[in-house]
């Protein structure tokens, strides 16, 4: 994810053209138009989130650029009244235009969650021994993947939500948006060993390899549990840590603290940095692929001339 190779003009034409269909961006509504569309505000979200410009100095970038910017104010409100539902399809498009392409060679599916802080350390309202405990203000993500054959990680959807919110509840909502999956392991930690969960993954059609909540005192008895416990052992030791690296290139990249002070600016800021994750992905595999493919033929056939 090399900051370099984007333009704002490449990042804003990617997201017009996996937006171009989105029912909240195209839909008429009463009132005066507006005179900059969400795309075009979507687009410097994407871009300052990647090149972690300020407010100001996104819009003297642009501006630079040739094009014509909102005032600082009409920006931030703009960005404060995105729905990030928007953003959550930018990332589900992606996912499916991968899916639908190859879903059926891939190797698996994993769910995890992670956080990323902003703001600033607070103290705990209850306090416990000698010492005021100092927690940091963070939002939550789950993020769900594919795993193609040859390991690559492919973002299938993200759900965000503020801090200490259940995991559980999270990627219930998460698969409530999701309509089909093949037949492939879906992978994920003891946290989401529901029943309702299990149920669910089961009726889009995977195969359960969640990992179980078992000790020597209490057993597994439900049916699925059992069922998604081997699965497990035969595919979640295997891919489970790949989504580790997805978190840990993000955080490396784009870091894991925003300096931002609004809870629902970091949320859709965590948001961004799942949707750049994804559009990179569409970057490389349809811009820069066949650009060095056409290279490489051109290059052999100088070659073969020559020799």
């Amino acid at each position: 994810m090399r900051r370099s190779k984007y333009s704002f003009c490449k990042m804003l034409q990617l997201v017009k053209d996996i937006l171009k269909e989105n029912p909240i961006l195209t839909s008429k509504k009463i009132g005066r138009p507006k005179s900059y569309d969400d795309v075009f505000i979507i687009s410097l979200w994407l871009f300052q989130t990647l090149h972690k410009f300020s407010y100001r100095e996104i819009l003297e970038y642009v501006s630079l650029e040739g094009y014509s910017v909102p005032a600082l104010s009409t920006y931030h409100y703009r960005v404060q009244k995105l729905p990030k539902e928007v953003l959550q399809e930018l990332i589900e498009k992606v996912g499916e235009i991968f899916f639908r392409r190859d879903g059926k060679r891939w190797k698996g599916l994993v769910v995890d969650g992670t956080g990323f802080g902003y703001r600033e350390k607070y103290v705990l309202g209850w306090l416990r021994g000698t010492a005021a405990k100092e927690v940091a203000s963070h939002v939550r993500a789950v993020l769900l993947v594919g795993i193609d054959e040859k390991k690559r990680i492919i973002p299938l959807s993200c759900e965000v939500d503020f801090a200490y919110a259940s995991e559980v509840e999270m990627l219930r909502r998460l698969l409530s948006r999701v309509d089909k999956l093949f037949r492939l392991p879906f992978i994920g930690d003891k946290g989401f060993d529901a029943v309702d969960i299990l149920e669910r993954v089961r009726g889009l059609g995977c195969e359960l390899a969640i990992k179980m909540k078992e000790t020597w005192r209490v057993g597994i008895k439900h049916p699925l549990r059992k069922e998604s416990k081997v699965g497990w052992e035969r595919w979640g030791k295997e891919m489970r840590y790949l989504i580790e690296g997805v978190f840990g290139n993000i955080k490396l990249k784009l870091g894991s603290k925003f300096a931002l002070i609004r809870e629902d600016l970091a949320l859709k800021r965590a948001l961004a940095v799942f949707a750049l994750y994804a559009l990179n992905l569409i970057f490389f595999q349809f811009v820069i692929l066949p650009f060095f493919k056409i290279i490489d033929k051109n290059l052999s056939n100088f070659l073969m001339k020559i020799y």
